[in-house]
Formats: C-alpha cells, sequence, structure tokens
C-alpha cells in the first residue's frame, strides 16, 4: 500500500501568513514495495474542504500530469488575495497504475500589500543612548468585543524583539521574534492564531519590547545602529460570531509604563528587578491609570515582509548534572554543571530579601575552573529579587564556548554592599614618578584603586564641573599623557 505524507507548503506544514503568491508544495511517497516509484500526479484546491471531498475544486485543478516531481510543484490556479485560505490535497499514480489520495493540507495568505497594513509603529516617549542602556517598555491596549470570536488573527513584528500576550496569556512560542534583517530596508512579520486567547467583553493585548538588534548593541559598535528605541507594529483582525469584524491596531491610543526588565541586551546583558514588577498589568483587571501615551513613528522606506521560513523556538530543556557549592570572600556561590555546551536561558528558584544576584557561565578544564567567559560571549545577569519566585529570561540567552562542559555560577551579594559607580565619581592619573601631582594625589582619601582598563568607563561617568575642578588643580597634561604613560588609575568621591 502506498502512503503520501508530508504535505508542506514552502517547506512547512499548514503555515499560516505567507506572502508568497505561488508557492511551492512537496509531498512524500511511503510503501513497503521495492521500486515503487510515482508517474503522475494530480493537485486540487478549493477555499472550503468539503469541496475536495467531491472533487469540485473551486480554486485550482491541475489534472492528472505525468511525471515524477514530487517537490517545488508551483501553485498555478486562481490568483491568491490576502488573508485567504486555501485547502489542496494530491492524488499520485504509481508505476502499476493504481492510485492513492492524501488528506487535506492548507496553507493560508497574510498582508500582501502595504494597503493592508492600519497599523502605525509604536513605542515608548522616551529612548536611551548609543551607549546607555534602557528599560524594556510594556505596552497595552484595552478593547472590548461584543460577540463571541470565530476567527483571530494577530500580525506583528518590531524593530528590536518582541513578546505578545492576550489577557495575559504569551502569543506563540517564538524566541527573538522578528529576526535580524536589514531594517532600513524591511522588516519581517509573524501571523499567529489567537482565536482561543480571546473573549466575549473586554480584552488586552499586551507586549514587551526588547532591544534586540534593532536597538542593541552590535559586534564592537554602539546601540541604536537602525532606530533609537525598540518599535511595535501590530493588527489584530477579529471575526465575530454575528458575522461582523473587528481590526485594533498600534496607534497613539495605546499606554505604556517600564517594568522589572532594567535593560536588555544580547551583549551587555539583562536585568530583572523584581521590585519593579507590575503584577497583571496584560489583563482586564489591571487599573492603568498613571501608564503613559506612547509614541507614534514613520518609516516608509521600510517593507513589511512575512517570515517565510523557520523562527527560534524552545528545544530541550536541560537539567545540571552536578551542582558545586563555593564560598568567595565569605559570599556564597553556587556552580551548575550542564553537562553538555549549550547556548540557551537559565530558569531558576531562589529565595532573596533584596539581594542581587549575579549569574555569568564559565568553562570548565579538567578539574579547575578556567576564568569566566567574556561578556561578549556570556553577558552578566542581574536579577534584583525581593521574594521567592521563578526567574527566566525574555529577551537574552547565554551560552558557552569550551569543547567541555558549562558552568553557571549564581552568587548573592547583599544590596547594602553593593559597589556602584555614581556621577559623584571622578578619576586621576597617578604617575609613577614623584612630583606635585603625585603629591596632591596622595592627599586624596576613600580612594579605591581600579584597573587601568576602565579608565574611560569611569572618566564618561564624571561630573562636568567635577571633572573642571579636577583639570584646574592637576593640569591637563596629566589627561593628555595619560595614555602614553600607563599611569594606574585611582577613584575619589568627588566634593
Amino acid at each position: 500500500m502506498t502512503l503520501i505524507t508530508h504535505l508542506t507548503t514552502e517547506y512547512r506544514d499548514n503555515p499560516l501568513g505567507l506572502d508568497i503568491t505561488h508557492p511551492r508544495l512537496a509531498w512524500r511517497l511511503t510503501t513497503e514495495r521495492a521500486g515503487a516509484r510515482q508517474t503522475a500526479y494530480r493537485v486540487i484546491a478549493a477555499s472550503q474542504p468539503e469541496l475536495l471531498r467531491s472533487e469540485q475544486p473551486d480554486v485550482w485543478d491541475s489534472g492528472q500530469v505525468a511525471s515524477d516531481q514530487s517537490v517545488h510543484v508551483v501553485y498555478a490556479g486562481a490568483p491568491l488575495q490576502s488573508r485567504q485560505r486555501v485547502y489542496w490535497q494530491v492524488t499520485v499514480w504509481d508505476e502499476l497504475g493504481a492510485s492513492s489520495q492524501s488528506e487535506t493540507a492548507w496553507f493560508e495568505l497574510g498582508l500582501l500589500t502595504a494597503d493592508d497594513w492600519q497599523a502605525q509603529w509604536i513605542g515608548a516617549a522616551f529612548a536611551g543612548g548609543a551607549r546607555s542602556t534602557f528599560p524594556v517598555p510594556y505596552l497595552r491596549k484595552s478593547f472590548s468585543l461584543p460577540a463571541d470570536v470565530v476567527t483571530a488573527r494577530l500580525y506583528v513584528t518590531a524593530l528590536g524583539l518582541f513578546e505578545c500576550s492576550l489577557n495575559g496569556q504569551t502569543v506563540g512560542s517564538d524566541v527573538f521574534a522578528p529576526g535580524w534583517t536589514d531594517y532600513h530596508k524591511r522588516v519581517q512579520y509573524l501571523t499567529y492564531d489567537v482565536t482561543s486567547l480571546l473573549q466575549r467583553g473586554d480584552n488586552v493585548l499586551g507586549a514587551a519590547l526588547g532591544d534586540g538588534w534593532a536597538v542593541g548593541y552590535l559586534g564592537w559598535l554602539h546601540r541604536q545602529n537602525y532606530v533609537d528605541r525598540p518599535q511595535l507594529l501590530a493588527q489584530l483582525e477579529v471575526t465575530l460570531a454575528d458575522g461582523s469584524t473587528q481590526t485594533i491596531v498600534s496607534d497613539g491610543s495605546w499606554l505604556h509604563q517600564f517594568g522589572p526588565i532594567t535593560h536588555s541586551d544580547f551583549l551587555a546583558g539583562e536585568a530583572y528587578d523584581a521590585r519593579r514588577e507590575i503584577p497583571g498589568w496584560n489583563t482586564s483587571a489591571f487599573n492603568s491609570a498613571g501608564w503613559l501615551p506612547v509614541a507614534t513613528f514613520t518609516h516608509p522606506e521600510v517593507r513589511v515582509v512575512a517570515l517565510n521560513g523557520p523562527t527560534v523556538k524552545r528545544i530541550q530543556e536541560l537539567a545540571p548534572v552536578q551542582v558545586i557549592n563555593r564560598a568567595t570572600m565569605g559570599r556564597k556561590r553556587h556552580l551548575f554543571d550542564m553537562g553538555q555546551n549549550m547556548v540557551g536561558r537559565v530558569r531558576f528558584k531562589e529565595r532573596a530579601r533584596r539581594d542581587r544576584l549575579s549569574l555569568s557561565a564559565s568553562r570548565k578544564s579538567s578539574t579547575r575552573m578556567d576564568r569566566p567567559t567574556t561578556p561578549i560571549c556570556v553577558p552578566p545577569t542581574r536579577p534584583i529579587t525581593t521574594r521567592s519566585r521563578v526567574k527566566a529570561w525574555k529577551f537574552g540567552n547565554r551560552s558557552s564556548r569550551s569543547t567541555a562542559s558549562a558552568m553557571w555560577k549564581l552568587k548573592a551579594i547583599p544590596a547594602r554592599s553593593r559597589r556602584r559607580r555614581s556621577p559623584g565619581l571622578c578619576c586621576i592619573p597617578r604617575w609613577r614618578k614623584p612630583g606635585r601631582s603625585h603629591a596632591l594625589i596622595r592627599c586624596l582619601t576613600n580612594c579605591k584603586r581600579i584597573s587601568c582598563g576602565d579608565r574611560r568607563a569611569i572618566l564618561s561617568t564624571c561630573r562636568p564641573t567635577a571633572r573642571s575642578a579636577m583639570n584646574a588643580s592637576v593640569g591637563r597634561a596629566i589627561f593628555k599623557s595619560s595614555c602614553a604613560r600607563r599611569p594606574s588609575i585611582w577613584m575619589s568621591r568627588a566634593s
């Protein structure tokens, strides 16, 4: 017996949101008979599956085609329209003249033209700088549906990364959507079937936006290489039981606020402050008083196209094969050996009282721990917690470059002992040879020595007034010659 299986459209099973008007179809033959082969096929397509069962296709009938082709069979039926769903099946004849018919498959078109989009680009009213991170904005839109929902499609993309929700439930399972493209030219949108997430009455569409590739650091470059803040483009189209339709789009009526993710970047890491959590922010029962209106943007030069390919998804969960407890300078530290190389996210449950938990990755060689991997490969992560909870990261990932096993390090640092840079810090280079500058610096109190590698970063945090006073006292020549002389750096609190 010959079976026809693995019916695909553009390499995908029952794809949703295609923007290819002549998609390529494919199928496989499965049989136990040696030497079996296809000698002819017939593809029929219809707007309803009942028309296929009665062999009355109203979209396309290829007729019997003498060919052994079973991949890249191009659809050649009636012109396809935006949002159209097409059901299709194939009949195959083998070398013995026997025919076999497949099950029904389908594909659905997305928004094919720019005129189909009614939504606007929206984002937070504030933006960070080219070398400074910024909190993740949370956006929400309340709306009401007067009848039961029959079908609903969410067409959504972002300049940056997005994670959407409806009535508190996450939409889809994609990660790092919509992926990296040249955002100056095109951005890819995704289509979701959200019929089961909507209800009659009040609903809320929410979105959290991460920096991603569009806003965050890229390689050795600074931030904001494409846009200065993450932006959302969303269009929700709902068909109701009474036959009416309702469209909810991203526009100036949305509201936004900043939540617990104080920054999120592929290279700079992600920081989570649980004290800033907003419980129920994406549900209809939430009071949005105090939230801010969003800003709207236009990008006429950017083409919005469908994502016609696989997306990043969670595929596996790993548990530590070994947990090593260590203490360094009186602080607890736990090493979690994942047993293999990996790229992914960490989910852990912790209990802390306003502590700072620092998570990083290291590499294990033989029986000793090597140096931690560089922040470019493994960004630092600092969740600040207030109670026992389960935490997983939203817009970041972690990796290990070692050939052995990845080791995850978790250490707790009391908040009162944290050392933080403040705008009141100034830096003065210390010359090795004795002299006036040397004597002046030795008179400074409450100084703490830091590495020369941090000189540029800390200089940028100095107050202009403190830096001017320091220049007047020590002399501008100190700073001009600091790179050539490679002095050690001292840090003191500015007056």
